[in-house]
């Protein structure tokens, strides 16, 4: 079902963007609805948008986008086709836009998607695993509309994670790969883009990274730190690895997995992580 956006305030966009701006947010893709089709978007100021946040959030300061959902509590008539509300403040865009690097345009479509997911149910500050799922549904639509998804990840559950010139390279070379990688081996492919990223810049965007959810961390056979980029949040695979030539093979299987939730609620247990490694000798070393 394709998403109706009203919008309103669109004179505070600069007017050499403002027809790209709001074709992106029109062109939205088709999202998982069912009645609600309707959004209402309404650009402000910082001034604006700090009396709504003090108002129905209890913070006396300004912030970036605000979503007020129109089905939750009482359905109301008339507002069943109405998914909410998005306040976007001009003002925060334009700072977020300079202070991590990217364009104002790209950031305030970010923005737009954050209230998107907001009204459709994701809440990241459910904890770290509610973040990581609404994180990657945004990457997603904006890779959609043609916008850098990584921005997604800009100051959302990271402080100030600015995407520099390193870090984008970081992030396409662990995307690019098929197989779990070291921080050394890392280094060594972005040094071949460009020779000036420290090591340091690796393990920080690394840490950055996890923290995020973005990027999964393993000690096989208690080793040095593997790496893999998390391309699917709510996908969980285990792993077998071969004592001989070390390779590493996934796999998913949903038995073991209910299996193992079945398991921790008979002993009272539940399950906020796990990991599987199954230690063997491959076909090939036989």
């Amino acid at each position: 079902m394709s998403l109706e956006v009203h919008i309103t305030g669109q004179d505070l966009l600069p007017k050499a963007k403002r027809a790209d701006i709001l074709r992106k947010i029109r062109g939205l893709p088709t999202l998982k609805l069912r009645q609600a089709s309707e959004v209402s978007l309404i650009f402000t100021t910082d001034a604006e948008i700090k009396a709504l946040n003090k108002r129905w959030r209890g913070k006396n300061k300004p912030t970036d986008v605000l979503s007020f959902s129109a089905q939750e509590g009482e359905s109301m008539p008339g507002l069943e086709n109405t998914l909410g509300d998005i306040v976007i403040s001009v003002d925060r865009a334009k700072a977020q836009a300079a202070e991590f690097g990217h364009a104002f345009a790209d950031e305030i479509l970010v923005l737009f998607v954050h209230g998107v997911m907001h009204l459709m149910g994701h809440d990241h500050e459910r904890g770290p695993a509610e973040a990581r799922k609404q994180a990657d549904a945004e990457m997603k639509l904006l890779e959609k509309i043609g916008v850098d998804p990584k921005l997604a990840l800009c100051g959302r559950g990271i402080k100030k994670f600015k995407m520099t010139r390193p870090r984008e390279l970081i992030i396409a070379e662990l995307d690019k790969q098929r197989a779990h990688i070291s921080a050394e081996k890392l280094l060594a492919l972005v040094r071949k883009k460009d020779p000036q990223v420290s090591q340091a810049t690796i393990y920080r965007t690394l840490k950055l990274l996890q923290d995020s959810g973005r990027v999964k961390a393993h000690y096989f056979n208690d080793n040095e730190a593997v790496f893999e980029i998390n391309h699917e949040p709510e996908e969980h695979h285990d792993h077998l690895i071969c004592e001989g030539c070390h390779q590493i093979v996934e796999f998913t299987n949903h038995e073991i997995e209910a299996l193992q939730e079945a398991i921790a609620k008979e002993h009272g247990f539940r399950l906020t992580r796990h990991r599987m490694e199954l230690y063997g000798i491959c076909s090939r070393c036989e």
